[in-house]
């Protein structure tokens, strides 16, 4: 299944494959009986490609009418309009075709029919909740599927259905879109992304400021994640989008019970989730219909997208600096700390900008740095350390086999032990990344049995201090059966792993945090991964200790060979 769209433009800008092939692949619907394949069109409202399905043929049988329906869900125009004409009349607004979708490899298949019944079976190997929620599952789920038919002036139509619709794997990619949504870490310093799916109809802006309304998906509750929208607060009518691109959004009076400062939050946690979807330029907030001058908050106030230098920070030779061709340029500000990594021998490291927090990983455990003094203090003695990881409250994390996780700070001198969710008991942790709004952890697990599993868990911070307090209840993902190497975040909202499957080379997998994985290539003997901000910044390096970049459709080697890349937090 592809990514989001602006993941999926970024491997489309990497990647060969032509795109009006793989456009053609997404445009096929499965037929059944009399139902036929409808057209793709360009439909000038929603700025993508929608499929249009063929509504019921005069005299089909009651199974054929339901396969007929299922397909339908490709319609999403017009309220799923020609979805709705396969329903008895007193049953159509009844249905509800938000409340689920399931997702499939394969055609719905009919096991029982009579006169007045018909039963469906589909395989399902990922589903959407009301609120755009996606859930992969680790193997396909069968659900069974009743339908109630009737017979009105000689045509079958449904009676009762489940609501929902569902999707083959390739029609879910043409027909939605991922959607962005932005909340807030608990001291309003950064954006935290919270993806979401929705059809890619007109009422998709409504449905991202609904979901905004909603608050943040549980699993970011659990940490530290809030929305700066009142809770009370309502939409008075649907979203309107002009040609323009000027998005008008019309709340009920609850959204002016905010601070002015407050205002500010919302309108730019408004603004970044609705441009996250082609077709929005501006946004315009009213109140009751009356229009507020509402600003976006100054630039030194919260940082909207994290970023850390694109040029990867590499160690080799007891040289520590940027990476440009093969040379290792110094870094300003982690001169003491360069100098003080010779002796200690370090085999992994993160560092924050200007080395003012630095960590590194050595045969005797995990030692942070003095940027000032050079000294080497050693915080984490365990054996068998993942490589460190250094957020953006300048706490560094060290994590064993089975946990937990030891933070350490530098500046205040703190180390304590942060226990790990209980709910995944029987892994060993490969490697543990913190994201650059310092909300969200990712770790990388080996399962006993030989699968590979991916736990992100929200972080609960003191909110004066930033120190974190207990990680929320994992969203695991489970990636397959092979051997954990590492883990990076790409981005915002996603992070590439190394996955060994026994072949001749270690594949690197890219997976959206709330959407789908990818596998973007192979390294031959990869055991290092880091990312920038973008899916081009990814390196990777082999046991040799040369360094390969992704070119095309395959990772190069780019002629530099260090003795191991460096996290940038």
């Amino acid at each position: 299944m592809t990514r989001r769209p602006a993941l999926r433009r970024a491997l489309a800008a990497l990647l060969v494959a032509a795109s009006a092939i793989a456009l053609a692949a997404c445009a096929r619907i499965p037929t059944s009986g009399p139902v036929v394949q409808g057209d793709a069109v360009v439909n000038q409202d929603t700025r993508g490609i929608n499929l249009i399905p063929d509504g019921p043929a005069a005299g089909a049988s009651a199974s054929d009418v339901v396969l007929g329906f299922l397909h339908a869900g490709t319609g999403t125009q017009n309220n799923y309009e020609i979805a709705r004409e396969f329903l008895a009349p007193g049953f159509a607004n009844q249905w509800d075709p938000y409340a689920r979708v399931l997702i499939t490899e394969k055609d719905p298949r009919v096991v029982s029919q009579d006169l007045t019944h018909v039963t469906v079976e589909v395989d399902a190997v990922a589903e959407v909740d009301p609120n755009g929620q996606y859930t992969p599952y680790a193997t396909a789920k069968t659900y069974q599927l009743d339908f109630d038919t009737v017979d009105i002036d000689g045509q079958i139509r449904i009676s009762s259905a489940q609501s929902g619709i569902t999707l083959l794997e390739q029609n879910f990619q043409t027909v939605f879109t991922a959607a962005t949504l932005s909340f807030f870490d608990a001291q309003f310093r950064h954006l935290v992304p919270d993806v979401r799916w929705f059809p890619k109809h007109q009422s998709v802006h409504t449905r991202i400021v609904q979901a905004l309304l909603q608050g943040p998906a549980q699993w970011l509750k659990d940490g530290s994640v809030v929305s700066a929208l009142p809770i009370a607060t309502t939409l008075m009518n649907p979203v309107t989008v002009d040609g323009a691109g000027a998005a008008q959004v019309n709340f009920s009076p609850a959204f002016s019970a905010a601070s002015p400062e407050r205002f500010t939050f919302m309108y730019l946690q408004l603004v970044q989730s609705l441009r996250s979807v082609p077709g929005v330029d501006s946004v315009t907030v009213l109140i009751n219909g009356a229009k507020q001058d509402v600003q976006l908050p100054p630039e030194d106030k919260i940082n909207p997208s994290p970023q850390v230098n694109s040029t990867p920070v590499v160690y080799r030779n007891g040289e520590l600096g940027f990476l440009s061709t093969n040379q290792v340029t110094p870094i300003d500000g982690c001169q003491q700390v360069s100098a003080a990594l010779p002796p200690l021998a370090p085999i992994r490291g993160a560092i924050a900008p200007n080395c003012s927090s630095a960590a590194f990983l050595a045969a005797d455990g995990v030692s942070i740095m003095d940027p000032t003094m050079g000294r080497a203090y050693l915080v984490d003695g365990r054996q068998g350390l993942a490589a460190p990881a250094i957020d953006v409250w300048g706490y560094t994390w060290s994590t064993g086999a089975t946990g937990p996780a030891h933070i350490a700070n530098a500046v205040e001198r703190e180390h304590f032990d942060l226990e790990l969710p209980s709910s995944i008991p029987g892994d060993s942790i490969v490697a543990l990344q913190i994201a650059r709004d310092g909300a969200r952890a990712a770790a990388l697990l080996q399962d006993p049995s030989g699968s590979v599993r991916l736990a992100v868990m929200a972080i609960s911070r003191d909110p004066t201090s930033g120190s974190p307090q207990e990680l929320g209840s994992p969203q695991i993902v489970d990636i397959g059966k092979g051997r954990a190497v590492d883990l990076t975040w790409v981005d915002q909202t996603s992070v590439a792993m190394l996955v060994d499957n026994g072949g001749a080379a270690v594949n690197v997998l890219v997976h959206e945090i709330g959407g789908t994985t990818e596998n973007y290539g192979s390294v031959p003997a990869a055991v290092d991964i880091t990312g920038s901000n973008t899916l081009a910044g990814l390196r990777v390096v082999d046991t040799q200790g040369w360094v390969y970049v992704p070119r095309g459709t395959n990772w190069q080697t780019s002629g530099a060979v260090v003795g191991f890349l460096v996290d940038q937090a």
